[in-house]
């Protein structure tokens, strides 16, 4: 027979109570493990779903800020393969150009993009500048008045627009049939006034074109478009087929992700920053920034 001390349990009890709590604690446990491989499974599933959607925003946002020859291959390497080994624009956009080229020259050969080096590149015929020429633009309409997001002049408003989702365009434009087609440049390249004529017209169509696309609210500025030009004569490069990848690009991305349609006006511009390109368009910049109104 057992023994039984006062105040005290069976040791068959005691054995009993650490079993079952012992049992208790495995529960929790597997639980706990549980719950944590379902949280690693849901953020892993949640990578492999989201980071496209994130890399193709960012894709579409890299065009808009590239400056130059180099930055505009930058974005088609990275539209091309997300994946590829390269700095983050704004730490790319610090280096020099031939450094930026050694960057970009072994992830463009994969790729199976054309890259001009820069000893390849063309004698430079860009113009000088003199010290006060810090923007290229076209004649503004003195006689209308800017007043943040609406443009008035004597033959009627412009009213600031942005981006539109696609729901609001045409769907044509984002098939295959619908280009950008910019003409290159055959003229003479010391004669300023002609190339600014010639590239107002390619800029206005490049506007047009853009906002078919339903992406008003995201275009360069002519002294951009401008800069760049001479950025790809320089190089030897094709102008008219740069745009046309960076506008194939521009399309695929379009139909993919959203867009915003909120449309900002740029602080602190006056009139004498704005050009009528059309009778129903003025577009405004400051160097950097770029705003399309159009008339009601």
């Amino acid at each position: 027979m057992f023994k039984v001390c006062p105040g005290k349990k069976p040791d068959w009890r005691r054995k009993t109570k650490r079993r079952k709590e012992k049992a208790k604690g495995l529960i929790v446990i597997s639980i706990e493990d549980v719950v944590s491989s379902m949280f690693i499974r849901f953020a892993s599933l949640c990578a492999f779903m989201c980071l496209p959607h994130i890399a193709i925003a960012a894709q579409s946002s890299c065009y808009e800020l590239a400056e130059t020859y180099y930055e505009n291959k930058y974005c088609e390497i990275k539209q091309k393969s997300p994946r590829a080994a390269l700095p983050a624009f704004g730490d790319f956009k610090k280096n020099a150009p031939r450094m930026q080229a050694m960057l970009l020259k072994r992830k463009a050969e994969a790729a199976g993009i054309d890259l001009q080096m820069p000893g390849a590149a063309k004698k430079n015929f860009s113009p000088k500048k003199s010290s006060s020429d810090t923007s290229v633009s076209v004649p503004v309409a003195s006689s209308c008045e800017l007043k943040q997001t609406l443009i008035t002049c004597p033959d009627g408003q412009f009213v600031l627009t942005g981006n539109k989702r696609n729901s609001k365009i045409s769907r044509t434009v984002l098939q295959s049939d619908n280009r950008l087609t910019l003409n290159n440049y055959n003229g003479d390249l010391n004669d300023r006034e002609e190339i600014i004529a010639f590239l107002t017209v390619q800029y206005t169509r490049y506007l047009e074109k853009m906002l078919a696309l339903g992406l008003g609210g995201v275009t360069m500025s002519f002294t951009k478009f401008h800069t760049l030009f001479w950025e790809i004569e320089n190089r030897g490069a094709d102008f008219s087929k740069r745009f046309e990848t960076m506008y194939e690009y521009l399309k695929k991305d379009k139909s993919a992700i959203g867009v915003s349609e909120r449309a900002s006006s740029i602080a602190g511009i006056t009139i004498d920053e704005c050009a009528r390109l059309t009778r129903n368009m003025f577009t405004c910049d400051n160097n950097t920034t770029n705003s399309i109104y159009l008339k009601q």
